[in-house]
């Protein structure tokens, strides 16, 4: 993956709330293969790739991540926050 493996492995099936993963397909910090790696991780992660965008998807589409962002959040929230 890169350069600073991470290893997260005792995170699989520990995590209990929803996982959001927003990825641009041009970073070459963290490549676009750590979203496999994420997916194999939380299988029910909601996925949504950048193509057009590298390291900092929520600065080079800022519409379009905070779009996403807003309404994963919404549709993921307690009752309370809608």
């Amino acid at each position: 993956m890169s350069g600073h493996p991470l290893d997260v492995s005792a995170l699989e099936g520990q995590v209990g709330i929803p996982v959001l993963i927003l990825h641009g397909m041009e970073d070459q910090i963290v490549l676009v293969e750590a979203v496999d790696y994420s997916r194999d991780l939380f299988p029910e992660a909601t996925v949504s790739l950048f193509p057009d965008a590298g390291h900092s998807p929520f600065f080079e589409n800022q519409e379009r991540f905070s779009s996403e962002l807003r309404d994963w959040t919404l549709g993921n929230s307690s009752p309370a926050l809608k």
